[in-house]
């Protein structure tokens, strides 16, 4: 959350990625993005742990400005209280409720941004037979986000190998 603290970033746009994303091709479609950019969730987008659509912030299009951090700030015995019922409980959970409540939501589409262990069809499993789970690189994929585990470094699918660097 302190990347949007108003201190942090000068002003201007971001593409802030995590470190254990594989970039597969082009990200300018990233760069062009209009207003605060996000991934769906991979495993409940409709649905988060808070009320409304939940985002996974591994792949984010923010534009400084401290708006968020005063929202996370301003309810920080809120996040307390969710951190200490729900373990998992992070920043993504905070970046959701505050984009659900301002109406900015505006997630990427599903194929730029997928998940290697729960492919491109948001809400779906592996062992749901998710289109692309980790074989290949779905049409349009431009960002593959290894969340928990594995990690890129663990496995040894061939166009992982290829662009994890």
């Amino acid at each position: 959350m302190q990347l949007f603290r108003g201190d942090v970033l000068p002003p201007g746009e971001y593409l802030y990625l995590d470190l254990d994303v594989v970039i597969t091709g082009n990200i300018d479609c990233f760069l062009d993005w209009e207003g605060f950019g996000i991934g769906r969730d991979f495993i409940n987008p409709e649905r988060g742990l808070l009320p409304g659509p939940e985002h996974n912030s591994s792949v984010m299009r923010v534009r400084a400005d401290s708006a968020l951090w005063n929202f996370f700030t301003a309810n920080t015995p809120a996040w307390e209280q969710a951190q200490k019922q729900i373990g998992f409980f992070g920043d993504q959970n905070v970046i959701s409720a505050w984009l659900n409540k301002q109406g900015l939501a505006n997630p990427f589409p599903d194929a730029w941004c997928w998940s290697y262990k729960k492919g491109v069809e948001c809400g779906k499993y592996g062992d749901e037979n998710s289109r692309h789970f980790g074989a290949e690189i779905p049409e349009g994929g431009r960002i593959c986000v290894f969340h928990g585990e594995p990690k890129p470094e663990d496995v040894s699918t061939p166009w992982v190998l290829e662009h994890w660097r």
